[in-house]
């Protein structure tokens, strides 16, 4: 038994300490997951708030041998998150980059610039159709292998590939220069990418 499944088991058996643990260890990843998967901080929060709330109240769902704890957790926000995305008729996501800025910041126009290609890109990200996004969001932004992320979609890892690809080639099309296809909805009707 690994340290998270440990953790997991304690947590089972009421351990407040064991789930600050884990949430320490795995709670910047959800986030990061689900704000990949959303380009909104606040809903990236919820969502991780709830993935955390659901192995608290109940850990059973966790089986050993069938995958790590961290895709396990990953799995929970991907539900959690497409139950968001269904429920929703109309994603409004608001970008929030500064949550990707480094605290030390460079010049100002060099950061400015910067800030421009971050948002481009996550604009572009978030534009994709669910079933590419979360394969780039796995693969490129958590560093998954195609094997962990076929297991956590459910699909073979050969879609996983097939899905990546095709979600290079919309992402090389919508940041290529003078496309405006990586505009934010909002960027689109405002003119600014919130």
């Amino acid at each position: 038994m690994d340290v998270d499944e440990a953790l997991v088991h304690r947590i089972g058996r009421g351990d407040a300490q064991a789930f600050d643990v884990l949430y320490g260890r795995h709670g910047p990843e959800v986030f990061r997951f689900a704000y990949g998967m959303s380009g909104a901080r606040l809903m990236a929060e919820d969502c991780t708030q709830e993935v955390f709330l659901s192995v608290w109240q109940d850990s059973s769902g966790y089986r050993s041998g069938a995958g790590s704890v961290r895709a396990w957790l990953l799995g929970i926000a991907r539900h959690k998150m497409i139950d968001r995305f269904r429920r929703q008729s109309r994603v409004e996501l608001g970008l929030d980059v500064t949550a990707l800025a480094d605290a030390a910041a460079p010049a100002a126009d060099q950061y400015a610039r910067r800030r421009q290609r971050i948002d481009r890109v996550r604009c572009a990200i978030v534009a994709l159709p669910l079933r590419y996004r979360e394969v780039v969001v796995l693969c490129e932004l958590e560093e998954m292998s195609y094997v962990e992320a076929a297991e956590l979609i459910g699909c073979p890892v050969g879609t996983v590939r097939s899905r990546l690809h095709r979600a290079r080639e919309q992402l090389a099309v919508k940041l290529r220069p003078g496309s405006d296809e990586a505009a934010c909805p909002a960027e689109r009707a405002s003119g600014e990418c919130r």
